[in-house]
């Protein structure tokens, strides 16, 4: 007897042990997009950073003093320097921003960022991104994500959480 093709038993089997596979490697999908987008957070941030360094070290006005530091929007930035945000989104220009402070301590200039994406889904927007964190900070594992409908209703996260007063 001369047989060709596969039997539906055998057809049956392989879509199973298919499916099982993806099942397994699903999560391990998700949470490798999650970990590239939040690296392309990082990245942005730090681009922030490195901006308003070289603006703040250009600034012909005073450097702050104690309880004082000197606010960057990202609408005060050169934003060609950035990547297109991860949720294919724009990037908040008045809810992003860089803060320089004084460290009384080590005599030294810290920088913070902050740096949010605005997206839709549907017919709603959202908001994901990097929440105020010092620079050091900036890495996968200390950087603090966040994702709401409305960031100036939850104040403690977004609005403009800062620990001087801007000069």
């Amino acid at each position: 007897m001369n047989k060709k093709g596969f039997t539906l038993l055998e057809l049956i089997v392989v879509m199973i042990i298919l499916g099982s596979i993806m099942l397994l490697s699903l999560p391990n999908i998700s949470s490798m997009i999650d970990k590239n987008r939040r690296t392309a957070y990082i990245n942005d941030a730090k681009k922030m950073i490195k901006l308003s360094r070289y603006k703040f070290n250009l600034a012909s006005e005073g450097k702050p003093a104690e309880l004082y530091c000197k606010l960057y929007t990202l609408a005060d930035l050169d934003r060609s320097e950035l990547d297109v945000p991860p949720q294919g989104g724009t990037y908040d220009a008045s809810l992003s921003y860089v803060y320089v402070k004084y460290n009384k301590t080590s005599a030294t200039y810290e920088y913070h960022v902050q740096l949010l994406e605005k997206y839709k889904v549907g017919t709603k927007y959202y908001y994901r991104g990097i929440i105020s964190t010092l620079e050091e900070n900036l890495n996968y594992e200390n950087s603090k994500m966040k994702y709401v409908t409305n960031p100036y209703e939850t104040n403690a996260y977004f609005t403009r959480n800062l620990t001087c007063t801007t000069i």
